[in-house]
């Protein structure tokens, strides 16, 4: 968790480069340790260093498997949390169908567990919507 910590600090001192570094020696020890909660917190960062280096589809890929296994063990929670980053991503990346569709899978989910990301996922629905209605006349 610590090298995770480490990794995530660094990204959002900017450093993305150190933080990949870090993250991704947190996942090999959280795999070599069986860590599967750890190593889906540690997947999560690395999609979040991938997106601020612009590798979408390095991003996607660590957000999946981060996905993979939080769905394993069952937490929704955190799911939520790893779909509406995924959901930037993929938005990020120019696909903004793929966006919606993860962002409402997201909202259904914090919806049912009364997750704080609520709010922020009905803003990014809405705000994707008006920019697909374009200008209107």
């Amino acid at each position: 968790m610590a090298l995770n910590n480490a990794g995530w600090l660094h990204g959002m001192l900017g450093d993305h480069r150190r933080s990949l570094e870090y993250c991704a020696q947190a996942v090999l020890l959280d795999q070599e340790i069986g860590d599967r909660h750890a190593e889906a917190g540690a997947w999560d960062s690395l999609g979040h260093a991938h997106h601020q280096l612009g590798g979408y589809a390095y991003a996607v890929a660590c957000y999946e498997r981060a996905l993979d296994l939080v769905r394993g063990f069952g937490d929704r929670y955190n799911e939520a949390g790893i779909l509406d980053h995924l959901g930037d991503t993929y938005r990020a990346g120019g696909d903004p169908q793929a966006a919606r569709a993860t962002w409402r899978h997201a909202l259904h989910i914090a919806d049912e567990l009364g997750h704080p990301a609520v709010p922020e996922l009905q803003r990014k629905l809405t705000a994707l919507d008006m920019v697909s209605l374009g200008p209107r006349p």
